[in-house]
């Protein structure tokens, strides 16, 4: 049998297909999958014929993460990522998503800007200058040989994806498992839980035979391209959540608080919602507190009494055993911010 391969570039070679009742869709040994259908040959002969399309998730990774500040505006965030001995794939791309990060583009482009939701979007074009900014952005960070970074402005929302990729001399090239690569930046936003992506390296997808492309089994190839869990595997890990208002205010930041606890750790139930709640309340309190009786003392103390009620609260459970981590970030942030005020 022979096996032709096609190169899927930005997954926008789409077949226009669909199974038929004759047709069937399995995971073979290798976690591959395999489409079966009737397909014809070059002289219009029905033959069977299959699809062999292999994701991109068989990896699994761990993230040792650090972060320090000398106060001063911006947050040193520090990464060590693992491809685990026990992955299948090297990995090939490490995405964090929806951060900021201090670099030339930024310093170069308007926050307000960012703020507001403006992003590159496909329709504009971007100037020699823009890119020579994306470019540098890239440039200026910290990371280990064989890899490069982009850093581009998420079309979704308004902060900024950085992406990490291996730089591969055969399609398969990657981290090896077992391996690590070391990556830093400084991000003008406090530390909070979130999520690395990170995507394994492949061949290509294969079709047997020769012949055309039978029609009919487009919706089935199409979906396991778009499918985000066979694309790509996620971790928590600490990245750049929260904003500092700038200028800064206390209150605002407290409200950035509350909003990251709700958005992230709550609706991605990394803690126990009850407790999670409590803090959300606890906050506003502190809202109040400060807005009612204006003072550096008086926010002083705030944060303070935030800090020990966070420590002091049990039991904050979670699935992913993440409360520690939830804690140390939660009581880092209301330390830097106490230096601001």
């Amino acid at each position: 049998m022979k096996i032709r391969t096609v190169w899927i570039i930005g997954l926008t070679l789409f077949f226009n297909l669909s199974v038929n009742a004759e047709d069937s869709i399995a995971i073979n040994n290798e976690g591959n999958y395999v489409i079966n259908y009737i397909g014809t040959d070059q002289n219009g002969d029905y033959i069977n014929r299959e699809v062999v399309y292999e994701p991109t998730n068989k990896v699994s990774v761990t993230v040792e993460e650090k972060t320090s500040s000398n106060y001063k505006g911006s947050v040193k965030y520090i990464y060590n990522i693992t491809n685990d001995p026990n992955s299948i794939q090297n990995i090939a791309n490490i995405k964090l998503g929806n951060i900021l990060i201090n670099c030339p583009f930024v310093a170069n482009t308007n926050r307000n800007l960012l703020e507001q939701g403006w992003a590159f979007k496909p329709e504009n074009l971007l100037s020699d200058a823009e890119m020579s900014e994306i470019v540098e952005c890239g440039n200026s960070m910290t990371i280990s040989p064989n890899w490069t970074a982009i850093v581009m402005p998420s079309y979704n929302n308004n902060k900024l994806d950085l992406t990490l990729s291996y730089l591969k001399d055969t399609e398969r090239d990657g981290l090896p498992p077992g391996s690590s690569m070391k990556t830093e930046f400084e991000s003008p936003d406090l530390p909070g839980l979130g999520f690395i992506s990170v995507e394994g390296s492949t061949g290509t997808i294969r079709l047997s035979d020769m012949g055309p492309i039978n029609e009919q089994m487009h919706d089935q190839l199409n979906e396991l391209l778009l499918r985000r869990d066979l694309k790509e595997t996620t971790t928590l890990a600490v990245i750049p959540q929260i904003m500092i208002p700038n200028p800064f205010d206390v209150i605002k930041f407290l409200n950035n608080l509350n909003g990251y606890i709700q958005d992230t750790i709550i609706a991605e139930h990394l803690v126990d919602e009850v407790k999670a709640k409590e803090i959300i309340l606890r906050i506003h309190e502190s809202i109040d507190n400060i807005r009612n009786n204006i003072g550096a003392n008086v926010a002083h103390k705030e944060l303070q009494n935030l800090r020990s009620f966070i420590h002091n609260i049990s039991p904050l459970v979670s699935k992913h055993n993440n409360k520690n981590v939830f804690i140390q970030t939660m009581d880092f942030n209301l330390r830097y911010i106490e230096k601001l005020i």
